[in-house]
């Protein structure tokens, strides 16, 4: 897994960043002291402190209160392997189906069975407020993003009992 690219808002030296690309390999920063290479250590090791930054144009005065949050958005390049291990962490989590189905489950389980086609790279798009993931998403995976079916009621639907059939 590495970081393929990334953008900072708000963090210590950072007002806003462009998006800034990274290669596979080795990536070299370098700068003059107090420009915030540390900071851009610290924004990637997506852990970080809310320290929001502070400037004339966010703090004209120096008891002026800093608004919003300190924001990473990140990409990471993962493999088949690496992601399938993620997802077997997670223990229970959310399958997307198509809304409106009928058959729900048997629709989450059709995409269960698609991440079988998970190509051999992937891409997980992250955005972190004050060193907390709030959103992330793999891009390209071969599934829907309308309702979701809770993974319980994919794991009951193959052993035959979904709260259907426990009603009857």
């Amino acid at each position: 897994m590495y970081i393929t690219s990334f953008q900072i808002e708000n963090y210590k030296s950072f007002r806003s960043t462009p998006e800034i690309q990274l290669t596979l390999g080795f990536n070299v920063i370098i700068g003059q002291n107090n420009v915030g290479k540390t900071a851009l250590v610290e924004a990637l090791s997506l852990t970080f402190a809310p320290h929001l930054h502070r400037s004339l144009q966010t703090a004209p005065n120096r008891n002026s209160p800093v608004a919003g949050a300190s924001t990473v958005f990140a990409s990471l390049q993962l493999s088949r392997d690496e992601v399938l291990q993620f997802l077997g962490r997670l223990g229970n989590f959310y399958v997307p189906v198509y809304g409106g189905s009928s058959r729900p489950v048997e629709e989450a389980a059709q995409s269960l069975m698609a991440m079988a086609a998970i190509s051999a790279t992937n891409t997980l798009k992250a955005v972190l407020n004050n060193g907390t993931v709030v959103r992330a998403n793999f891009e390209g995976f071969p599934v829907a993003r309308r309702q979701l079916c809770h993974a319980d009621h994919f794991r009951q639907h193959r052993a035959g009992t979904t709260d259907a059939s426990r009603n009857q």
